[in-house]
């Protein structure tokens, strides 16, 4: 599995770093503070990641929204999870869900290898199964 793992803070990205070692299903991991790099890697190379994880809050509210709103543009397909450590709302968590989120989950920390495994192996999945779905249209 390829994921993009984008958040602009530096101590969340060497967590990740440490999460995601030693984890099999995951190949390759590419770590972005800044939503412009982040696009620019995933621009003209659709179906390149097999994941997508964000924070939700970055420069100011709504950038997270902006850029799922973006990346679906520039890869419809793509599973889209964010882990934040902002309290979200049902209302709140619904709303990132009809943005083009599929995984919502707040805190970082919380998630066990286990649960990341789960939540890796489902993207995967989902990933596939749109590949399949798109084949067919």
């Amino acid at each position: 599995m390829r994921l993009l793992f984008l958040d602009n803070n530096p101590d969340q990205l060497d967590l990740m770093r440490c999460r995601l070692e030693g984890i099999s299903i995951i190949r390759e991991v590419l770590y972005f503070q800044n939503d412009q790099e982040a696009l620019v890697a995933l621009t003209g190379q659709p179906g390149a990641f097999d994941g997508v994880v964000t924070d939700l809050r970055r420069d100011g509210p709504g950038t997270g929204e902006r850029f799922i709103a973006t990346l679906k543009k520039i890869d419809p397909i793509v599973p889209i999870a964010i882990i934040t450590g902002e309290l979200l709302t049902r209302q709140k968590t619904r709303a990132l869900c009809n943005v083009g989120a599929d995984f919502v989950f707040n805190r970082l920390a919380l998630l066990t290898e286990d649960r990341l495994v789960a939540l890796f192996t489902e993207m995967a999945r989902l990933g596939q199964q749109r590949r399949d779905n798109q084949i067919l249209l």
